[in-house]
């Protein structure tokens, strides 16, 4: 039951929510289900980990219905009529929250009715909220759009002719859908690393040379940061890039919603992490000042959770620079963010990788042993850092028995993509290395020289590290 959809929905209820849906299904305007109210207040009621067993079905419905025989079916309607009516109170109070969209309507209805007064006092509030919006991103300008949409429409059924609202309609809604398609594609270029998804590039070369005729790349926020990013993808431009990026993420640190921001931030961090795969270790260095900041300011958090490879990517980073006391505490106080699922799995996973870059291999050892195999991700990071460590700790028997297995698994796998042969090199390279005379230099040579001409391999640099004993 833990597990259900229902249970995962109400996990991410704050505790206003909670009390706002307590008055939601009270209302007979919304729900006349008596069983629909008990279902949820003995929900609200266990609702902690410790209560696992209060969710169970058999339990739930005695509670529900005393004294009856147990009724699967009828259980699922109540269940089905509270997800329900969860899903309509989250849309109203999302609705609610837009204090822009909300007054619009009320104009639009206004209007619609003839009531003229009542339509003008809701027009004057709008300009008013929109003025004191701090906001910057592409739905402040969508906003702006309805405005002036709104009072276009008011014009042409009072037979007015008002160019103003009518260009001023046009400009927000141009500068929406440029700062979408520019965002878009950022993305696009994000994904094509590990993708073949195409890219519109004839429109997408018409919108960037309009951009660059309106000055929407310097002045107009919600388009400067992904143009910047575009440029930073399409250019070969190093450090200049990557400090523009940063000085946005400065410049508009408040000007984008959190969730927006977080990603905002991801664009200079991205970068330097490309940079560094190129060998351009400095940047190392900056991307965690990237992510420190980021924590500091709580961008990473949302509804209270961290994504775990984000999790992952901070303590990687970390670890790079061997700010090993800094990762340790990051990876123990963070931990609680962690999406339930995946939570135990990945603590236990990057804690074992900080002992694995300490080189207290039975440390990780121990950890490893306490990651679940059923995440492929962590499967075969677990494998790949174990095949380092019975290495360094010349565990043959153990690592040719790891290899095997680690060879069998990758080939049940259908969807890993380049890294199914990059990972299958490393096992083979592995195995090669364990047969090696190293006194033999000849044979030492030949096998470098196949390591460093083969292009996909994972874990390259340490293969070719062992050869330099």
């Amino acid at each position: 039951m833990q597990n259900s959809q229902i249970a995962q929905l109400f996990q991410t209820l704050n505790a206003k929510e909670k009390r706002e849906l307590k008055k939601f299904l009270r209302s007979p305007f919304h729900n006349r289900r008596e069983d629909v109210i008990q279902l949820f207040d003995y929900l609200l009621k266990h609702d902690s980990l410790t209560a696992v067993n209060k969710w169970e079905k058999k339990a739930v419905f005695t509670h529900l219905f005393p004294d009856e025989v147990f009724d699967r079916q009828r259980l699922y309607h109540v269940f089905s009529f509270l997800k329900k009516l969860i899903e309509e109170y989250l849309v109203y109070a999302d609705f609610k929250n837009s204090k822009v969209q909300t007054e619009l309507q009320t104009a639009r209805i206004y209007r619609q009715r003839g009531l003229q007064q009542q339509y003008q006092e809701s027009i004057k509030t709008i300009a008013n909220q929109l003025k004191k919006r701090p906001l910057k991103d592409a739905q402040a300008h969508y906003e702006r759009f309805q405005f002036f949409y709104e009072k276009a429409e008011f014009d042409s059924q009072q037979s007015r002719t008002e160019v103003g609202n009518l260009r001023r309609m046009s400009d927000e809604l141009s500068i929406y859908f440029i700062s979408q398609k520019l965002r878009q594609a950022c993305q696009i270029l994000s994904y094509q690393s590990f993708s073949q998804i195409e890219q519109e590039k004839v429109f997408l070369q018409e919108i960037l040379k309009y951009t660059e005729q309106k000055n929407y790349h310097n002045d107009v926020p919600c388009i400067e940061v992904y143009y910047h990013y575009f440029q930073a993808f399409t250019e070969k431009e190093g450090e200049g890039i990557f400090q523009k990026l940063k000085s946005l993420v400065k410049k508009y640190h408040q000007q984008f919603p959190k969730q927006e921001m977080r990603n905002i931030y991801l664009m200079p961090i991205n970068f330097g992490i490309k940079r560094f795969n190129h060998g351009e270790r400095a940047y190392l260095q900056e991307v965690f000042e990237l992510y420190q900041q980021g924590l500091e300011y709580d961008i990473f958090i949302e509804n209270n959770r961290l994504s775990r490879f984000t999790y992952s990517n901070i303590a990687l980073a970390g670890m790079g620079l061997k700010a090993f006391d800094w990762v340790e505490k990051f990876i123990h106080e963070y931990r609680q963010y962690l999406d339930i699922p995946y939570r135990e799995n990945a603590f236990h996973f990057n804690l074992a990788n900080l002992y694995f870059q300490q080189q207290d291999y039975q440390k990780t050892m121990n950890l490893l042993q306490k990651v679940e195999f059923d995440d492929v991700l962590y499967n075969l990071e677990s494998r790949r850092m174990l095949l380092k460590v019975y290495y360094s700790l010349e565990e043959t028997e153990a690592l040719f028995s790891l290899l095997d297995s680690f060879k069998r698994f990758i080939h049940r796998q259908k969807k890993l993509g380049y890294h199914k042969e990059s990972f299958l090199n490393l096992i083979r390279f592995t195995g090669r290395l364990l047969r090696l005379d190293f006194s033999k230099k000849t044979a030492v040579e030949k096998l470098k020289m196949e390591i460093e001409n083969t292009s996909e391999v994972a874990e390259k640099k340490w293969l070719l590290s062992q050869l330099e004993v």
